[in-house]
Formats: C-alpha cells, structure tokens, sequence
C-alpha cells in the first residue's frame, strides 16, 4: 500500500515506471523525470558524507535531485521561491488573469508544445503590455508576472497562463499612476486581442512550415480550424482583486513546483487503480476520480516540463532588468501609504542546512562527495540493464506523447 506522502510519486514510479515504459514509448524527459523523482535523497543520487568534528559518528546525506516536477523537493523550493518573488512584488494592489488555450488546438499542442508554450507567453505578455500602456486604460508601465499551468483538476490537458498584474504602472514621466476606477481591462477587448494575436502567430507559422502537424490533421484542415475559432469567444478570466500579490503566490506555488498532484488528494488505491479527490470549479465541491494507475501515470508524465522552458516568466516592472524603475515606484508607493516598509522590503537570508550530532549536538562537518553515477551506470528500476538501453529506440525516432500555504506567503523572509 503506497502511503499518502511526499514519496507517493517515487514509490509509484518505482513500483509502476518500468513495466508501463515497455508498453508506452517515453520522451526522453520523462525518461529524465523518472529517474530524477525515483532516485531522490537515495544513494544512486549521489551523496555527502558528515562526520562530528569529535568522532562520535559519521552518516551520508543522499543528495535531492531538485528536478521540477519532484514532490520531495517542492516544499524547500516553494519557501525559497515565494521568498524570492516576495521581495520583486510592489506593495499595491494586484489583480488575477487566467488566459486559457482553446481545446482545439490541443492536438497541435501535443505536436508543438515547445512553440506553443513560448507563443502563449509572448501573446499574453503583447497583450497586456499593449493595452495597459494605453492612455485609456492605464497609461503606464505595469508589473506582470506569467506562470503556465498544463493541467485541469482531473489532470487532463488543459494549457492556461495566470498572469499576476500590478494595479497600477510607471508613466513615461516616471510617476506611479494607479488603474482607473479600480478596473483593469476591459474583459472582451482583451479576448479579442488575445484571439487575434494568437491566431495570427498560428498562421505565420503555418506559413513558414514551423509547426508539425498530426497525422490526422492536414494544412487545409488547420486553416478551416483557425477560421472556426475566430468565431468563438476565447476565455480569460479576471478574477478579483488582491490588496496584495501574496494570495495569488500562494496558488501559484502549490502547483509551479512538485508537480500537479498533491499526495494528500488521494481516497484509495490498489495494485490496479487510484481513487483521488479534487475540487470542481463548476460546481464548486469536492469530486472522486477513478483511475487506472496506467492512465493515471499518463496523466502525471503528460504534465513534465519541457526542457529548458520557464513555466514562470517576469515583464514590466516585474522583469528582471527594470529594477531600477521597479524601486522608482517602491518609493513613490511607500510615500503615499506611510504604513512602515513591508517585509517583503528586507532581503531574504537563507537558512543554512545543518547536520547535528545525535550524541553532543555538534554541527556535523560536511566530508568527502559521492557524485551520481553516469547516466550509462544507472539502473532506474530492479532487473533493469541500464537506462541507456531503454533509449536507443528514442533516439532512432520522433513521436509524440499519446493521448490527450498562506504560512508561507505571509511569513517574513528568512
């Protein structure tokens, strides 16, 4: 029985990876994945040696393998990232976006996740940009922050952004002007904007030949999709307003890193299906889902990050370069409310990892490494000859995926 823990994943993928692998091809960043989660905090991830500076004993630390969709090491992550964003975010208000990806595109998506990801950020980026630099709307600079999310709460394939916006932005005069009437945008401009952007980067590239196309799609097919969608409405929400961006950290968090499956969601399992609950947002109440473990590993592995993609990208003010122009504001703002500094105002100080002694407390010295083996030494599974082997046929052919803590957020840095 696998127990409802930060190691649900390691143990299902231990118990479960191997046999499914031989049945359904894997990228090899599921490969990766796999064996990243699987061998986490374990000795085949290498590991450090800790000796008590008065030889009372010596113990290895397996190392963490830090990888993206890891549960175990979500939680240091989340803290160190919500920190991290804590110190960018001005103290202003903050409103909620959530710009979502028609699911007819989904199979194109399957084909051309690298492109779509990368496109679906520039647009949302292009239009908010654009528009609230507008004089009608808010005439300024604002901060943004983007995060793409791939999944609904069934774990099925549901590509949206939620985009962070501060409720105001910097003039060309450099002064701090706050939203109008405390309203942002208007909701069906900007899916109209976002629309025709879109489908304007969809149909370039179908002209430059940069997009694969399914099998079951032709050209001529992708163009009449492309004129259907143009007659539907496309969703962005605009949710309600925060007095600060620390709510929307906090849900974005719980998802950015670890994964998009909590292990305390789980009701039931056995050797043959999983029973897990989540919350539908049309209804509003609780749902259990029933799954096979072979498609409920689907559902997880279809969700792994691509590749040197950032899930998580800053603009604006927010952007990494306008720190300067992100200060101008900070003092403008800090002037106006005089409610003394934030505590997103001070640096954040890492904690320090330390190893005591179970026999005199001592701080324990860090000693010799044991690095983790080459890919070529690793076996990700019992019997297994080598993960290396399981790649060959990968590399000899192209194919898609199948198938379609508020403590936190409020807490003071360090």
């Amino acid at each position: 029985m696998i127990k409802k823990t930060k190691k649900f994943l390691q143990t299902l993928f231990t118990e479960h990876f191997n046999d499914y692998q031989k049945r359904h091809k894997q990228p090899l960043k599921n490969i990766k994945a796999a064996e990243a989660i699987m061998n986490c905090r374990k000795s085949q991830n290498g590991s450090t040696a800790y000796h008590c500076p008065d030889g009372h004993e010596t113990i290895d630390i397996a190392h963490a393998c830090k990888h993206r969709s890891c549960p175990q090491c979500a939680a240091k992550s989340i803290k160190q990232w919500i920190d991290k964003q804590k110190q960018r975010l001005l103290p202003c208000e903050h409103y909620h976006l959530v710009f979502t990806l028609p699911h007819e595109y989904l199979g194109l998506w399957q084909y051309n996740r690298a492109w779509f990801i990368r496109t679906q950020f520039s647009v949302c980026h292009e239009v908010l940009m654009e528009m609230l630099s507008d004089k009608k709307h808010l005439g300024g600079k604002p901060g943004i922050l983007l995060a793409l999310h791939t999944w609904g709460r069934q774990l099925n394939l549901h590509p949206h952004i939620h985009a962070l916006v501060a409720a105001g932005g910097l003039t060309t005069k450099n002064q701090w002007q706050p939203v109008k009437n405390n309203f942002l945008l208007p909701v069906r401009a900007v899916k109209a904007y976002y629309r025709g952007k879109f489908q304007a980067r969809v149909k370039q590239a179908l002209k430059d030949k940069a997009l694969i196309l399914p099998p079951d799609q032709t050209e001529a097919g992708v163009h009449q999709l492309i004129k259907r969608l143009y007659k539907k409405q496309w969703s962005v929400r605009i949710e309600e307003k925060y007095s600060h961006g620390k709510g929307v950290l906090l849900y974005l968090s719980r998802y950015l890193l670890g994964g998009p499956f909590k292990a305390q969601q789980i009701r039931s399992m056995d050797s043959e299906h999983i029973r897990f609950s989540y919350k539908d947002h049309r209804e509003k109440r609780q749902k259990i889902l029933t799954l096979s473990i072979d498609e409920f590993m689907r559902r997880i592995l279809m969700h792994i990050p691509e590749p040197r993609i950032h899930t998580l990208r800053h603009y604006g003010l927010y952007a990494s370069q306008a720190r300067t122009a992100r200060e101008t504001c900070r003092n403008q703002l800090k002037s106006e409310q005089r409610q003394g500094a934030l505590e997103e105002d001070n640096p954040s100080k890492e904690g320090v990892f330390q190893v005591l002694c179970k026999h005199c407390g001592a701080t324990m010295l860090a000693g010799l490494t044991a690095h983790k083996r080459r890919r070529d030494e690793n076996s990700y599974s019992k019997g297994a000859t080598g993960i290396i082997n399981s790649l060959a046929p990968l590399i000899r052919e192209r194919y898609v995926q199948q198938g379609v803590q508020t403590e936190l957020a409020n807490a003071p840095s360090g």
